[in-house]
């Protein structure tokens, strides 16, 4: 952590970033891992509240959801290591560039 709980002003504890554990789980399926991939997405998946959503963090040691809720990009990393775990490109063959073509 990088303050202290009892040493800092708020007094509270950290959790991690779902996004980051999501980010692995892309990169984790991208290698060709997918059943680690699968697994983590798993857990990941299981922190979820009764209706689907998430937080910017997660505390393991409690279970609370911690930070912004809920976190939009969080839900769409979730989308994203889907589309990865599924093999289907996430964000290739968009066209580049601006305007035309319309």
């Amino acid at each position: 952590y990088r303050y202290v709980p009892e040493e800092s002003e708020f007094h509270q504890r950290e959790g991690v970033f779902i996004i980051c554990t999501l980010w692995l789980v892309n990169v984790l399926a991208q290698m060709g891992r997918i059943e680690e991939a699968e697994a983590l997405f798993s857990r990941v998946t299981e922190t979820a509240n009764d209706l689907g959503l998430f937080a910017e963090e997660y505390d393991p040691a409690t279970g609370e959801m911690l930070g912004n809720f809920p976190q939009a990009l969080t839900h769409l990393s979730v989308i994203n290591a889907i589309f990865n775990l599924e093999g289907r490109p996430s964000g290739k063959g968009r066209r580049s560039g601006r305007g035309g073509g319309r």
